[in-house]
């Protein structure tokens, strides 16, 4: 018997681990969050935003001080990663 197939969802995948906003859980998702406090950046394409995880993403981003810094220091450079879409098991 064959194992189930593999759910892909849309969202744009998380940088570490193979899951987007909305599927990720424990430390992937913990430490996304502390990357979007550090560099405000946030790549959200195709996620569907719950409540609960629009709550997550609102308390981790950064304070207008931090968010200006971290905008003069992305410059003209700052590209959002290439698009894979994220599994859902």
């Amino acid at each position: 018997m064959d194992p189930a197939p593999r759910q892909v969802g849309i969202g744009v995948r998380l940088p570490a681990g193979d899951k987007c906003w909305a599927h990720a859980h424990g430390n992937d998702l913990q430490a996304a969050l502390k990357r979007l406090g550090e560099d405000g950046r946030l790549d959200a394409r195709g996620v569907p935003i719950s409540k609960d995880l629009l709550h997550q993403l609102l308390a981790a981003v950064p304070t207008m001080n931090t968010a200006t810094r971290s905008w003069q220091a992305l410059g003209s450079t700052g590209r959002p990663s290439r698009a894979t879409p994220c599994s859902t098991r």
